[in-house]
């Protein structure tokens, strides 16, 4: 082998190592881009899913707390304080609602359920919370052992995912007038 045949196949075989090397070196640093972003995007969604269920939360320690009245009836303490706590109360159940696309469709149906119950709401909150005390507690009661579910699982995102895309988009609207 004659030096300029050396020089050449030296040359292409270190021009033919470093096209391998940036190759890879691409291929590589694209993999780890695309690992960067489903991270990300894992935390957003799991972020949007931690201050739903903070909400949710709240719903539930706000109806934790109850009242025997004098006429031995137990009523929820969040009818003791008058119809500025109860609407205060009713934005956090409104603001769940809003989230519902990051929570379970069970934490919505019940979160949904408790809104229902309190269409029927009127000016004295405290007869309301009486006459309605047993429903709104199994309520919250099946809120509080579905968001003990959830919270095992918050971190699970691509099922998550899996059943909000296989969830029925169906809404059943309450009828107003028969309630």
């Amino acid at each position: 082998m004659d030096t300029k045949t050396l020089i050449v196949t030296i040359l292409s075989s270190s021009f033919l190592a470093a096209t391998v090397t940036s190759l890879a070196s691409g291929l590589f640093s694209l993999k780890l881009k695309k690992n960067d972003f489903l991270y990300d995007f894992h935390k957003n969604i799991l972020d949007k899913r931690i201050m739903a269920y903070e909400t949710v939360e709240s719903i539930i320690a706000s109806l934790r707390g109850s009242i025997v009245d004098q006429d031995g009836l137990s009523y929820h303490q969040v009818f003791s304080f008058g119809n500025e706590e109860f609407i205060n109360h009713l934005i956090l159940i409104q603001s769940a609602m809003k989230q519902g696309m990051w929570l379970s469709s069970d934490i919505t149906k019940h979160i949904n359920q408790i809104n229902y119950i309190y269409l029927n709401a009127d000016e004295d909150l405290i007869e309301f919370g009486k006459d309605n005390y047993e429903s709104i507690a199994n309520e919250r009661n099946n809120l509080e052992n579905v968001f003990a579910r959830d919270i095992s699982k918050l971190h699970e995102i691509e099922p998550f995912l899996l059943s909000k895309s296989n969830e029925s988009n169906e809404y059943n609207f309450v009828n107003v007038k028969s309630v």
